[in-house]
C-alpha cells in the first residue's frame, strides 16, 4: 500500500511538493519527494504495481575511511572540491569552517561524530550568546560537510539525524528564530536621511523607496535609471523606472568585489520609481557627477584617490554616525539595532501596509514568487490584517492609483 503527503511550501522550497510513502512490514518508508502530484502519482503505481525494488540496508562504510580524522577529510577533500564550486562563498566558509568547526571536530575520526558530541557543540554556541541565526548557519554548514562525507563513502548517514531518518535528533535541531519586527517610519527615514553624509543621502533614500539590497545599488551605473520614462509597476507607479541586472558579489566587505547577475532569476527586473526617488538621483548625480557607465554610489575615496566600489565596512562606520545623530541608536535593541538591510524591509512593510497585492510586492522585491514575500513577511501582514500596523501609523499617504496601462510593466 502506498500513499502520497502533500508537503507545503517554506521559504527553501517555494512551491507545494509530494511525498510518496508506503508500508514496509510494520513501518513506514519514504519513496521519494516530488515537485508534482502527477509524478507522485506515477511513482506510487509503480510501488503498487510491485515495479520498485525495496530499498536495501545501507551499507557501512569503509572502516578505514570512518578513521580518518574529520579534520583531514575537510582539508584535503571536501574543500578543495566546494571551494571551486562557490567562489563567492569562499572566504565566509573558509572562516566560519576554521573558527568553530574545525577546532571542535578536526581531531575526531568522522565515524564518532554522534548527535551527542554535535548537540555539545551547539549547546556551547547557544551559552557563548551566539544569535540563533549564526548557530543554525552552523549547524547547516557541518551538515553540508557531512551530507559529502556521505557521497564520498566516509559515512553511511548523517549524524544529525535520528536513526529513524525522519529529522534531526532533538540535540541538533535549528534554534527557533525570533522574526525580526524592524523598520522604520515615514518620519525616521527623513530623519536619518538628514543626519546621514550627503554622498550617501540618496542611498538610504532608494534603498527604503525601492527595496533594492545592497549589492543591487552597488553595482548601479548612471544608465540604469530612466529617470523620464514613466512607469507603474503593479506596486508603485511615478515618473522613472529601472532596471536592476546585475550585483555585487563582496563576502569579504571590502569594496573588491566581483559583478555578477543578481541573487535569483526573479531578481533580473524593472522597477517603477515614484517623484521622491527620482529626485533623489537626480540630486545625487549634482553631487557627485559621473558618466553613464560610471557607478551611481561609490566610496568617498580619500588621499590615494577617488571614490571605488561601495564597501559596507567602510560604510558601517558612516551608518552608525547616522544613526546617533538622528537618534534611532537605542531603538530595536532586541534586534542589534537598525541595519542597513532593513530598509528593504522597510519598503516592504510600507508595501504592505497599503495592501498592494503581494505578487506585486514580490516582483519588486525580486522574490521567485509571492509565496517566498508571504512566507518572508508573514508576521507583517498579519498585523495589518488584524489592524496593528496601518499606513497611518507609518507615516504614509494613500497608495497612488494605477496609471495607464501602457505604462505598465512588461
Amino acid at each position: 500500500m502506498a500513499w502520497i503527503v502533500p508537503i507545503p511550501p517554506s521559504a527553501r522550497h517555494p512551491y507545494e511538493r509530494y511525498q510518496v510513502c508506503y508500508q514496509d512490514g510494520t513501518r513506514h518508508r519514504s519513496a521519494g519527494i516530488f515537485p508534482t502530484k502527477r509524478r507522485a502519482l506515477a511513482e506510487k503505481r509503480a510501488i503498487e504495481r510491485g515495479d520498485r525494488q525495496q530499498p536495501q540496508p545501507v551499507a557501512d562504510p569503509d572502516p578505514e575511511k570512518a578513521r580518518t580524522l574529520f579534520g583531514e577529510y575537510v582539508t584535503v577533500k571536501w574543500w578543495p572540491a566546494w571551494k571551486d564550486q562557490h567562489p563567492s562563498s569562499e572566504y565566509g566558509t573558509r572562516k566560519k569552517v576554521q573558527k568553530r568547526i574545525l577546532p571542535v571536530f578536526g581531531d575526531l575520526p568522522i565515524g564518532d561524530l554522534d548527535a551527542s558530541t554535535i548537540g555539545a557543540w551547539k549547546a556551547a554556541m547557544v551559552a557563548e550568546g551566539l544569535a540563533a541565526r549564526t548557530v543554525n548557519t552552523y549547524l547547516s554548514l557541518l551538515g553540508t560537510i557531512l551530507n559529502a562525507a556521505i557521497d564520498d563513502d566516509y559515512l553511511a548517514r548523517s549524524p544529525l539525524l535520528r536513526k529513524s531518518g525522519a529529522g534531526r535528533a532533538a540535540a541538533t535541531r535549528n534554534q527557533p528564530v525570533r522574526r525580526r519586527e524592524v523598520w522604520l517610519t515615514r518620519t525616521q527615514l527623513d530623519r536619518l536621511a538628514a543626519a546621514i553624509e550627503p554622498r550617501y543621502r540618496a542611498l538610504v533614500l532608494v534603498a527604503a523607496l525601492t527595496g533594492m539590497r545592497w549589492g543591487e545599488l552597488a553595482a548601479l551605473r548612471w544608465d540604469d535609471p530612466r529617470l523620464d520614462a514613466p512607469l507603474h509597476d503593479g506596486a508603485v507607479g511615478g515618473p522613472g523606472r529601472l532596471r536592476i541586472a546585475r550585483a555585487i558579489s563582496d563576502p569579504r566587505r571590502s569594496g573588491r568585489g566581483v559583478e555578477k547577475g543578481p541573487k535569483t532569476e526573479a531578481g533580473t527586473r524593472t522597477i517603477a520609481l515614484d517623484r521622491e526617488t527620482v529626485e533623489a538621483f537626480r540630486a545625487h548625480r549634482e553631487l557627485v557627477g559621473g558618466g553613464s557607465f560610471d557607478r551611481v554610489f561609490i566610496s568617498a575615496g580619500g588621499s590615494r584617490g577617488g571614490g571605488g566600489t561601495l564597501a559596507s565596512n567602510n560604510f558601517a562606520r558612516v551608518w552608525k554616525r547616522a544613526l546617533r545623530n538622528a537618534g534611532l541608536a537605542e531603538l530595536w535593541g532586541e534586534y542589534g539595532g537598525l541595519r542597513f538591510h532593513d530598509l528593504r524591509h522597510t519598503h516592504a512593510t510600507w508595501l504592505i501596509a497599503q495592501r498592494v497585492p503581494m505578487i506585486a510586492v514580490a516582483a519588486r522585491l525580486g522574490h521567485a514568487n509571492a509565496v517566498v514575500t508571504m512566507l518572508v513577511y508573514a508576521h507583517v501582514d498579519k498585523l495589518v490584517d488584524g489592524g496593528l500596523l496601518t499606513a497611518g501609523e507609518l507615516g504614509l499617504a494613500a497608495a497612488a492609483p494605477v496609471v495607464d496601462p501602457e505604462h505598465r510593466a512588461g
